[in-house]
């Protein structure tokens, strides 16, 4: 479990996120497939053993810059 999501839970949530990144790769057409949604950045310990080659970068932002990127304005 986890926080909170059930085992089938979590195996869906897994299924739809490789999914998705399927689907960008396949549109990628050969690029490397980069996911840099914020959102992403607390997820990396459950990403890492469903993507054991991938690389994390950490970039730090003012969060007033990161909001206003994130917005449609």
């Amino acid at each position: 479990m986890v926080r909170g999501l059930a085992d089938r839970e979590l195996a869906a949530w897994n299924l739809a996120l490789m999914d998705v990144a399927r689907k960008a790769t396949l549109a990628s057409q050969g690029k490397e497939l980069i996911m840099k949604s914020p959102t992403k950045t607390g997820r990396i310990p459950h990403l890492l053993p469903l993507f054991p080659d991938a690389k994390v970068f950490h970039i730090c932002r003012n969060p007033l810059d990161v909001y206003g990127s994130m917005t449609y304005s």
